[in-house]
């Protein structure tokens, strides 16, 4: 299937098609939230198990290739168990953290989501020991390696210095550091960007320009800017997360609590970023990204949810106000 595009504003794109062949080809740093297909049945999912498994191992591939060293993948993904023609029944999530490991997807953090109980998913309660479901867990994955930022700003320092004739020594007496200067200058072993009154001491050591000012407010942001003190200390940093449930699924089988993509946009990205969500169902993560002025790139195979998500996405837009950037 040809992806159909649709830019729906300066900051809102849609896209359909499969996440797996598309995800690849968005260039730049992104923050992935999403949700994947559970797997359990719902009237848009179709095959059985391991297809399941495949479709989620085959959007972590693309995932990967797609992120930026930094970049972050906030995921809400339930450990099935799926039945296996060689092993029988097994848990897919030993086989996906083997594939994150070699994707250079590293654990970051875990939110616990608490939800309101599932009653009507899980009817065994009544007739079993097993636990009614009220929890979900919403993984942090972040790709190995150093921002495109970090790395631009590095390189710069480094060939300033180089022009200048003086060496890290020199820098690092100029700032009263030992060994400082090495993180400023080295893209290849623990890099570290400056922070704005270091980089404004080193531009007038080294002659450099203000070109990269912008770049380097934004590495060195502390995630503490990003929210207010209450939203901190109520969630920002706490592990679980007290989110009620979708009152009614009347867009979408499996709808998302818009509050989980705004604390995970809020949390893990700046004003202005780019967030992408490969299953956009009924287009909850747009909305948050619109709300709290990021970019949103979503794709979504289904043909009727793509709809569903661009009408509802065209009129958060015509609601919003020009989205302002940091």
């Amino acid at each position: 299937m040809h992806p159909l595009v649709m830019r729906l504003s300066d900051c809102v794109t849609i896209i359909r098609g499969d996440c797996a062949e598309i995800l690849p080809s968005i260039d730049g740093s992104k923050l992935i939230i999403t949700s994947p297909p559970y797997g359990v049945g719902k009237d848009y999912e179709s095959g059985g198990e391991l297809e399941w498994e495949m479709t989620v191992r085959r959007f972590l591939r693309a995932a990967s290739e797609s992120m930026q060293g930094g970049d972050f993948l906030a995921l809400n993904l339930p450990d099935r168990h799926v039945l296996d023609e060689w092993f029988g029944m097994r848990p897919t999530m030993p086989i996906i953290w083997q594939d994150l490991a070699r994707l250079g997807l590293v654990y970051y953090d875990k939110r616990l989501w608490k939800k309101d109980p599932c009653w009507m998913s899980d009817r065994w309660h009544a007739c079993s020991v097993k636990a009614v479901t009220e929890c979900e867990e919403i993984y942090i994955l972040k790709k190995r390696g150093h921002t495109a930022g970090t790395l631009r700003v590095v390189r710069a320092i480094r060939d300033a210095r180089d022009a200048s004739g003086l060496t890290n020594k020199d820098i690092d007496k100029a700032f009263g550091f030992n060994g400082m200067a090495g993180h400023w200058t080295n893209p290849h072993v623990q890099p570290e960007c400056p922070k704005p009154e270091h980089w404004e001491k080193l531009k007038q050591l080294l002659g450099l320009g203000s070109e990269l000012d912008k770049i380097v407010v934004a590495e060195t942001r502390r995630v503490r800017d990003r929210m207010t003190d209450q939203e901190w200390t109520s969630w920002g940093s706490r592990q679980v997360w007290e989110v009620r449930s979708v009152r009614s699924n009347d867009k979408h089988p499996a709808m998302f609590p818009e509050e989980l993509p705004r604390r995970l946009a809020t949390l893990l990205s700046n004003p202005g970023d780019t967030v992408c969500d490969p299953f956009m169902g009924s287009g909850t993560t747009g909305v948050a990204c619109i709300r709290t002025g990021r970019r949103f790139v979503g794709i979504e195979k289904d043909a009727r949810y793509f709809e569903i998500a661009k009408q509802r996405l065209e009129r958060e837009i015509e609601q919003s106000l020009p989205l302002k950037y940091a």
